[in-house]
This record gives C-alpha cells, structure tokens and sequence, in this order.
C-alpha cells in the first residue's frame, strides 16, 4: 500500500546551514562569555560575529521552515535552526545588558 503523501528536501539545505551557523554562532558565544572578565578586546569581537552569525542562523532558518512546510518537507532541522539562533541572540542581548549595567555601576562608583 503506498501512501499519499509526498516528502521533500525543500527548505532541508537551507536549515541545515542555519544549524551550523547556530552552532558556530553557540561557540562564539560561549567564547565572549568565557574571556569576558578576562579581555574585552576578546570579548566583543567573538560577541558581534555571534550576533551577526545568530541573526543568519534566524533568518535562513525560517526561510527553510517556510519552505519546508510550503512543500511539505520536513521542518525539524530548520526549526532547530532558527530556535538556537534565537537562544543565541537572547544570550548575547542578556550578556550586553549585564555589560552594561556593570559599566554604569563602575561609572558611578
């Protein structure tokens, strides 16, 4: 008995690409945690390429969703894709808040 439905690679290349780009984007981050307190000539460096890498991670993973489920592909790899480009970019926007609340207490001691 063969089914129906009809399984397609649409929106699989794309996801795949924002799932390395995520990954990559994780590390970066983990980086400019890391040496943070150590070297901000480190830090801001890795944190700007992660934000730039979550933000591509963010946009080709959901275009790869939408492909996916235009022409009823699989959309696993895109969505986590695009979920840990969101983590990474809350990470980075929690980490520069954190930045910046030190340096405003710093200025006013």
């Amino acid at each position: 008995m063969q089914s129906n439905f009809k399984n397609s690679n649409s929106g699989l290349f794309l996801g795949m690409i924002a799932l390395i780009l995520s990954v990559l984007a994780g590390f970066s981050v983990i980086i400019s945690c890391v040496t943070f307190y150590i070297s901000l000539i480190i830090a801001i460096p890795f944190g700007l390429v992660a934000i730039i890498l979550g933000f591509l991670a963010i946009i080709l993973g959901k275009i790869g969703l939408n492909q996916a489920r235009n022409d009823n592909g699989f959309i696993l790899i895109p969505k986590t894709g695009f979920v840990l480009g969101s983590i990474v970019i809350s990470i980075i926007f929690i980490g520069g808040l954190l930045f910046l609340y030190l340096m405003a207490s710093a200025l006013m001691h």
